[in-house]
């Protein structure tokens, strides 16, 4: 479970790749890039955090091209995550801090053995191509006690749920998933839960974030 076929990942991969090219082109990079920045710190009041909070070295998994890596000052060490960055790299609106580190590859690749403080995961987890093992990596490089927030697109019915995970109707997320599953997953990975909000709540789907921390006892694996 939450593995999913080799090829229903890549063409989810190439959907993906064709979106984000469509998506940003059509933008003016200075409008984009400051809806984005009130869009993070509309999630961070919700979780009742703001920027300043954020002191340490982050990473920013799945992070998109404009991620929440954006709010913070070029001095902080960030590691961004994500397959595609050689496609946002293309675009007038991937503006990064000074001291990141880039890597694009798949979480669940991912070997360096650095510990970060705070470890972001925003409506990426259910794009990768095994969620277990992804969640494992970012908890290996969640420092002792840090603090993982993660956000994912779940179910609000059943009947679609189990609909969608037999028919490819949502073909940018290979996973399907509903709320109690993912809340499962997280606490399976040693994960302590300290809140969960919803963020964004749709028809068929809902935005939930959950903030975690790290527990000492938890030891590393994979």
């Amino acid at each position: 479970m939450y593995r999913v076929r080799h090829r229903r990942w890549k063409i989810a991969q190439f959907a993906e790749r064709w979106w984000w090219k469509r998506y940003i082109s059509k933008k003016d990079p200075a409008d984009y890039r400051q809806w984005k920045q009130t869009y993070w710190l509309n999630v961070l009041q919700k979780i009742g955090c703001k920027k300043e909070d954020f002191q340490g070295r982050i990473a920013d998994i799945g992070c998109g091209p404009n991620g929440m890596f954006q709010l913070f000052e070029k001095s902080h060490a960030i590691t961004l995550i994500d397959p595609l960055l050689d496609v946002y790299t293309l675009f007038d609106t991937f503006n990064i801090p000074s001291k990141s580190q880039l890597f694009s590859m798949q979480i669940e690749d991912f070997e360096n053995k650095i510990d970060h403080e705070f470890v972001f995961c925003f409506n990426a987890i259910n794009h990768m191509r095994d969620m277990p093992r992804a969640l494992q990596k970012m908890v290996n490089i969640l420092s002792e006690n840090g603090t993982l927030i993660l956000s994912c697109d779940v179910h609000n019915w059943s009947l679609f749920y189990e609909i969608f995970r037999i028919i490819p109707g949502d073909v940018l997320h290979p996973h399907q998933i509903i709320k109690k599953e993912m809340t499962s997953l997280l606490t399976r990975h040693g994960l302590t839960i300290k809140e969960c909000q919803l963020l964004n709540k749709k028809a068929i789907f809902s935005e939930y974030v959950w903030v975690c921390t790290k527990s000492t006892s938890f030891g590393q694996r994979i």
